[in-house]
């Protein structure tokens, strides 16, 4: 089973990796090429607007012929420019309702089903994207943001640009770390767990052989060939299953994301080299815990000294420490890879560095006058490695969700509300035309809609009816806004405060027709932006809204998909420490015997049992406690997570009080076989 998972989460994560790169080579191919000489002849005019919809922002690309039209000119996705007043939507916001709820009309204009974009033209069809067209007789005008296109994927040293607001599949770095930190590293520490599983006849065999004449080398090496060969019908059922369910998956579960047509298919010389891999992994494994030392003879082989532990083994934790230090000095630009390397280094670092911490332990407890407590710190000396593998899985199962708690309180908090939540909106749009701002007081009715104008880097002006207006965003009663028929000082600091415009009674100049028009829209009660964006999407052209004051997102998508990799990892550790403590309640089982034979009474027994296991998971969880609040208190100064030390500490005593629940466990099984 435990190859079978192994192998699983391997393919995974090259699945995932080879996902990302082939949705980061889409969104390359889908950037445009822009025209090096504004105003230039072009085959298209573009002008990137983003809308909102269930607090999630996405990029809506308007596109109008330029003077060059060029119908070939077309980005991914597209067979022909939507028809006018339309759009063409991906699959994900068509099933989102944003189209319908944003007041936009679709246009069959993509290769994909039913008109959509098609995934060539996606980063992965769950992504939300639209390409818009000016309704007829409207253009996208001229002047402000307004790009010329040559076309589409651009080489090195071409102009462009970027537009995603919210990616919906990892980039390729986000994709190589989760799949080391979340899939290969716990599915190693899983494989090293079953590798050393306890089997009384395996062992005993193995003796018999080496004192019969094998050597070390050749009994390791007979113990690795039964490993792997254990291990290959995990690894075939596995390879089975993946070519069977790979190729059919439509979504990666609980993580958002659809996938593309062979989204993660992986070349067959690529599954053949991780199937060799992993059962490479578990021959070693099997080959290292056989119980036969090479310096044992055949008839001491029970008599070796304790191995010593080096202190060289904490040099993973000295390296991810060193490179937290240098993550900080260095800041955000050059330090996030390094946070990010840390987080693979500690918990590759901690099965690393716990059995000399065990060690440690150990010495420390022969020192006791306590006989069971001084046998039992005796035993962690002499077999540290294999007494810490239950712990082990704590430590790394701890410090993953540890850290995990921290990244998400971050994603979370990006998107959290701060500062009292915007009831005015700032609206412009392209190619204005003299009656818009009429048109637009229609179609926003009752909301008040007031133009503005700007000269040059000065305050934009408020043009108003009358001072009674300013009262639909300020409040307050009538008498305190107009003085004389002027608009009083305090009425007028409170609009500006409210609005960052200046308030201006009369009507506001005229504009050239074409150009970029901005107004405030405000009310009492305010309208919601979805209602805004259905009365003005079929009528204007390239409408852009912002809302004046805080405005609440949802958490990242990237939130979404690193909750649903992280209960891989999770689980994965899960398992691991699930195994080790089965294969801990078959060793105390023939070790409780001994210790009888030797004339303990079976309270004495249990007290060394219950201190050879205690005292390895007393060292673990607080470890992975504090790797992962240094990991975090270093992320946090670079705004990749939050401290959330509370938390951490909740979740290392949950962790700390499941193992204790299970060593409980033990101890009644303990105890019925003692009695």
């Amino acid at each position: 089973m435990s190859a079978f998972l192994a192998i699983l989460a391997v393919l995974l994560g090259i699945g995932i990796v080879g996902l990302a790169a082939g949705a980061e080579q889409r969104r390359a191919d889908r950037m445009p090429v822009l025209a090096t000489e504004e105003p230039a002849p072009a085959p298209l005019t573009m002008s990137l607007r983003g809308e909102i919809w269930a607090d999630r922002q996405f990029p809506v690309l308007w596109l109008d012929p330029g003077s060059d039209p060029d119908p070939s000119v077309l980005p991914p996705g597209l067979k022909r420019l939507p028809d006018p007043g339309t759009v063409v939507a991906s699959p994900g916001l068509v099933d989102s309702g944003a189209v319908e709820g944003l007041g936009l009309v679709t246009s069959p204009a993509g290769t994909g089903p039913d008109g959509t974009i098609g995934s060539e033209g996606l980063a992965v069809p769950s992504e939300w994207l639209a390409y818009a067209r000016p309704p007829a007789g409207r253009s996208l005008g001229a002047g402000g943001a307004l790009m010329f296109v040559d076309g589409f994927g651009p080489g090195p040293g071409d102009p462009t640009i970027t537009f995603e607001t919210d990616p919906a599949a990892p980039s390729v770095a986000a994709a190589l770390l989760t799949s080391g930190w979340l899939f290969l590293l716990p599915a190693l520490v899983l494989a090293s767990s079953a590798a050393a599983a306890l089997s009384p006849l395996r062992t005993r065999r193995l003796h018999v052989l080496h004192r019969f004449g094998l050597t070390a080398v050749q009994v390791r090496a007979l113990a690795a060939l039964e490993t792997s060969a254990l291990a290959a019908g995990g690894v075939l059922v596995a390879l089975a299953g993946w070519a069977l369910v790979a190729g059919r998956l439509s979504n990666l579960p609980f993580s958002g994301i659809s996938l593309p047509p062979g989204g993660l298919a992986i070349p067959p010389a690529l599954v053949a080299g991780a199937a060799a891999g992993v059962l490479v992994l578990f021959a070693s494994l099997g080959g290292l815990n056989t119980g036969v030392s090479s310096s044992s003879s055949a008839r001491s082989s029970s008599r070796r000294p304790a191995a010593s532990v080096s202190a060289r083994k904490l040099a993973p934790l000295v390296v991810a420490g060193l490179l937290l230090l240098l993550s900080r000095l260095l800041g955000a630009q050059s330090g996030v890879p390094l946070i990010w390397a840390s987080l693979l280094v500690l918990l590759a670092g901690i099965p690393v560095s716990l059995p000399w911490l065990v060690q440690r332990f150990g010495s420390r407890l022969t020192a006791s006058p306590h006989a069971p407590r001084w046998l039992a710190g005796q035993r962690l000396r002499f077999s540290p490695s294999a007494l810490a593998r239950p712990a082990v899985a704590i430590a790394a199962l701890v410090f993953v969700a540890g850290a995990l708690i921290g990244i998400h309180q971050r994603f979370t908090a990006s998107a959290a509300l701060e500062g009292p939540p915007g009831n005015v909106y700032l609206l412009d749009w392209r190619d204005s035309r003299p009656d818009d701002v009429e048109l637009l007081a229609d179609l926003l009715a009752p909301a008040s809609v007031v133009p503005l104008h700007q000269t040059g880097d000065e305050t934009p002006l408020a043009y108003l009816p009358t001072c009674q207006a300013v009262l639909r965003v300020i409040g307050g009663p009538a008498a305190d806004a107009c003085v004389n028929g002027e608009l009083s000082a305090a009425a007028a600091q409170a609009w500006q405060s409210a609005t960052s415009t200046v308030p201006v009674l009369g009507s506001p100049p005229e504009l050239p027709i074409g150009s970029v028009q901005n107004v405030l829209v405000a009310g009492d009660p305010p309208p919601s932006d979805s209602a805004v964006w259905r009365a003005v999407n079929p009528a204007l052209s390239a409408v852009n809204l912002t809302t004046l004051g805080a405005r609440a997102l949802a958490p990242p998508l990237a939130q979404q998909w690193l909750l649903a990799a992280s209960s891989v990892g999770l689980l994965l550790l899960l398992l691991a420490f699930l195994q080790s403590y089965g294969n801990r309640v078959l060793a105390v089982v023939d070790e409780d015997r001994r210790l009888i034979r030797v004339a303990l009474s079976a309270g004495e027994v249990r007290a060394v049992q219950r201190w050879t296991l205690a005292g390895p998971l007393l060292i673990a969880a607080p470890t992975g406690f504090v790797c992962a609040t240094v990991f975090l208190i270093a992320a946090n100064d670079l705004e990749l997570a939050v401290t959330a030390t509370g938390w951490v500490l909740v979740e290392t005593l949950v962790c700390g009080l499941t193992s204790a629940l299970v060593a409980l466990g033990l101890a009644r099984l303990q105890r019925s076989w003692l009695t």
